[in-house]
């Protein structure tokens, strides 16, 4: 099926409209889908930073109980209040950003409990160096449990950091392949919309050249229209019958007397100016017969502006609108006056061509009839001779006497054939089959015996 200029363009403007939807969705996907990465990247490095941060908290905590319980110098716990207050904050701050994930949250559980229990231990460690002094504290660091715990505590953050730093990784890699595909789409889908911008391009001049192409061929069907109009003396005109407004051509209004195109026209001065009262109503009747048929068919005679009685002949169709309903009708108008005439004429020589047949006729029968007696006549006295006088008679004079009567007979024969031939224009005509060869043997016998 092929699709017309106006449905190639519809489509083509279509896909292009599809395309830029594709990539307008592509690129929200994309730039969605970067923030989402920036929104992980953002996310996983608080983490690290939060879990760096309560590392570093937890050294310095390890590193000033350590020092007091080695040297009894007080002024290491001048910092671990200060650093017990950062710890807190860094656990609830690590609570709520990994919540979204169960094992960093289990984690993150195992985690606080063991800060709570190096620090009680610390705290342990602090008071007996206090209060038993050194060989108390390094007694107690000797069991290594403070160490296991610190240990724990470590393994867990690097637990903590390594998950994150893998799902960084991912999340960043993931971005890229992403950002690689929507490029690729991106940039296919530019090329797809370029091709098809060309072939739009291309259709559209296409189009263009054959609205011209149509153009040129319309004024050259008008010019042909107007030339055939013009040869066969017609007027075209088209009527609209909502406000009986009537186009014509220059034709038109020449047959009914004008040598100029009028500026305005319409029925009902067409019924005033050019149509005798008693002849309204066959025009009327012309434009109910179209509205009910849909055809057009008018023969008046009309009133020239010169004063010249012509006659006309208006023939259309009706046109429909969108609705169905009579819109318009188009048709042509010719000057019919001369085969008005002509029609007369012939109407004429035939009523007085059928008065001469009906005279032949009897002017045929006439002679027929008065033919006919001499003939009787003729043919009953030549058989009397023969039967009276039929002794006396010599061979050749009853031979002479036979051909008489023949001819006599033959004569009555071609009589009724002239009065057959006077009514044969009335007669209904009759097929049959001829023998040609008996007619020409019987033309011979008698030009044998004429001679």
């Amino acid at each position: 099926m092929r699709l017309s200029l106006r449905s190639t363009v519809a489509v083509a403007l279509g896909v292009s409209l599809l395309l830029l939807v594709g990539v307008s969705a592509i690129s929200y996907r994309s730039l969605t889908g970067f923030l989402e990465t920036e929104e992980w990247v953002r996310h996983a490095h608080e983490i690290l930073d939060t879990s760096h941060r309560l590392f570093i908290a937890l050294e310095d905590m390890e590193s000033g109980h350590r020092g007091y319980a080695l040297s009894g110098d007080r002024r290491y716990l001048s910092s671990l209040p200060l650093l017990r207050g950062a710890v807190a904050p860094l656990i609830a701050r690590l609570r709520t950003i990994t919540v979204d994930s169960p094992s960093q949250a289990a984690r993150r559980t195992e985690l606080e409990s063991l800060i709570v229990a190096k620090r009680d231990w610390n705290r342990e460690v602090a008071r007996r160096r206090e209060t038993q002094g050194l060989e108390a504290a390094v007694r107690l660091f000797d069991t290594n449990h403070g160490k296991a715990l610190m240990d724990r505590i470590v393994h867990l953050m690097r637990e903590i950091e390594d998950e994150e730093d893998a799902l960084l990784a991912a999340k960043l890699d993931g971005s890229r392949g992403d950002a690689r595909r929507t490029s690729r789409t991106v940039i296919l889908m530019t090329f797809a919309g370029m091709l098809l911008t060309f072939v739009w391009v291309a259709l559209i001049d296409r189009g263009l050249r054959q609205v011209a192409a149509a153009e040129t061929a319309l004024r050259d069907s008008e010019y042909r229209l107007a030339f055939a109009l013009d040869a066969a003396k017609m007027g075209a005109w088209e009527m609209d019958l909502r406000g009986e407004r009537i186009v014509r051509t220059l034709r038109n209004d020449q047959i009914f007397g004008y040598e100029t195109l009028q500026p305005k026209w319409a029925l009902a001065r067409f019924l005033e100016e050019h149509v005798a009262p008693d002849q309204h109503e066959l025009v009327a009747r012309a434009f109910e017969t179209v509205q009910r048929t849909g055809v057009f068919l008018l023969e008046c005679p009309i009133t020239r502006k010169d004063g010249a009685h012509r006659w006309i002949l208006a023939k259309g169709s009706l046109q429909r609108d969108v609705t169905g309903a009579p819109g318009r009708v188009v048709g042509v108008v010719s000057d019919i006056t001369e085969e008005k005439e002509k029609t007369a004429s012939l109407i004429n020589a035939i009523a007085q061509l059928e008065t001469a047949n009906q005279e032949l006729e009897s002017f045929s029968y006439s002679v027929s009839h008065d033919l006919r007696a001499p003939l009787r006549a003729i043919d009953g006295f030549s058989l009397a001779v023969v039967e009276d006088c039929a002794d006396k008679l010599s061979p050749d004079c009853a031979a002479d006497l036979a051909r008489v009567r023949a001819a006599t007979q033959r004569m009555a024969s071609l009589i009724d054939d002239m009065l057959e031939l006077s009514r044969v224009s009335r007669a209904v005509m009759r097929r049959a089959p001829v023998d040609l060869s008996a007619l020409a043997e019987a033309a011979l016998k008698e030009l044998a015996v004429a001679d």
